[in-house]
């Protein structure tokens, strides 16, 4: 049969030990900072009860969360974004 043959001069890669030093340098860079506008205050009225911060806030009240945190609760129908 036709064997398919890599010349003797090709350098083997050690695949697995590239493929976790790869992953330790990507582990060890610092995380990105977060982008200031997910952190802008921003007001909302709860729909529904919540906890923030440890404290319970209920229904109809206007409180004032980060952006990211706002948008996630408004995509559960937790809060309204005003």
């Amino acid at each position: 049969m036709n064997e398919l043959r890599f010349p003797d001069s090709w350098p083997r890669l050690d695949a697995p030990n590239e493929m976790e030093a790869l992953r330790r340098a990507e582990l060890a860079r610092p995380p990105a900072p977060t982008p200031a506008h997910l952190l802008a205050p921003t007001r909302c009225r709860v729909l529904r009860p919540i906890f923030v911060r440890g404290e319970r806030v209920e229904v109809d009240e206007i409180i004032e969360l980060p952006k990211h945190d706002a948008v996630s609760l408004a995509a559960c129908g937790k809060v309204s974004i005003l």
